[in-house]
């Protein structure tokens, strides 16, 4: 079952459960949530609030109609939370939230999603990160320019609470973005803003067309852990959303617009910026700890 020491979940049509403002959720047992195609709301599991997972039992989610899970404000692992969540598919995210992402404990498995694993959006400009500091994360996605852990804000990775293991694949190609007019990559994590990495076990596996282990805008900093990252795809060109060639495009790639290219790369640190006189992206990387593994293999332009 599935056991609430404050407000009780709500059921809802379709097998959905929502609830207000906070809430503690003890896992016992093993307990699975489906929601129906036909649902109107945001997820199998919406939390319309915060929720705060304890317990050794087991959960697992389908999110037929929308997100797997879904929260308005920020999800946290306790530390002294040692079961399992399994996000078993989506048709769009695993999870998608609000404010921020907190793992200092337990098992977080996600699969099966036909868009991100996680996204983690920002309600203000001081949230929109995540935060894993003990437990397991593994996020496995196979959807077209999906990202395995999404951040608009920092992530960082340490052992404040134990050792934490985060082990991301992300088999999905290149994807035409209609909106910012130009081709996206898939990721394994990416943050629009910095990524801090301390202590724990890192393995990025990124093996599609134009796939990325690691991305993020600004600063990726290393101190501490091991993180390894593969790469094993080729060059994915999209011209304008009419010709997508899934790593099979033998032409001259320099000949084409940047917007119809995405190569795959191990790790890539900045955004290209009209401050920078050398029109080479802006970003930084500082390693003073810690053992870091890049592999790339495949096409690049």
């Amino acid at each position: 079952g599935l056991q609430q020491p404050l407000p009780h979940l709500r059921r809802q049509r379709g097998g959905q459960h929502q609830n207000g403002k906070r809430i503690a959720i003890e896992l016992v047992g093993e307990s699975t949530l489906k929601d129906s195609k036909a649902s109107q709301g945001k997820g199998a599991l919406m939390v319309n609030g915060h929720s705060e997972f304890e317990g050794d039992g087991t959960l697992n989610l389908y999110g037929y109609a929308k997100h797997a899970y879904w929260a308005d404000e920020y999800v946290q692992l306790k530390k002294n939370f040692t079961g399992i969540i399994n996000i078993l598919y989506a048709k769009k995210d695993g999870l998608n939230m609000k404010q921020y992402f907190l793992q200092n404990g337990g098992h977080f498995n996600i699969s099966g999603t036909l868009d991100d694993g996680i996204q983690v959006a920002a309600d203000n400009k001081e949230s929109g990160y995540a935060a894993i500091s003990g437990g397991s994360l593994t996020i496995n996605v196979t959807a077209a320019g999906a990202k395995g852990l999404k951040c608009q804000g920092d992530i960082t990775i340490d052992n404040s609470n134990s050792v934490p293991i985060v082990t991301i694949t992300n088999s999905g190609k290149g994807k035409w973005d209609s909106k910012g007019l130009k081709v996206k990559g898939a990721t394994c994590i990416s943050s629009d803003a910095n990524v801090t990495i301390a202590a724990g076990e890192i393995s990025l596996t990124a093996t599609g067309s134009g796939g990325k282990g690691l991305k993020c805008d600004s600063t990726l900093t290393i101190t501490g852990g091991d993180l390894s990252v593969t790469t094993t795809g080729t060059t994915y060109v999209n011209i304008g959303g009419n010709q997508e060639y899934d790593g099979n495009y033998h032409g001259q790639l320099d000949s084409l617009d940047a917007a119809y290219t995405t190569s795959p790369k191990g790790i890539n640190v900045g955004i290209k910026s009209t401050e920078s006189s050398t029109g080479l992206p802006v970003g930084d990387i500082q390693i003073s700890g810690g053992n870091v593994h890049v592999k790339c293999s495949g096409q690049q332009d």
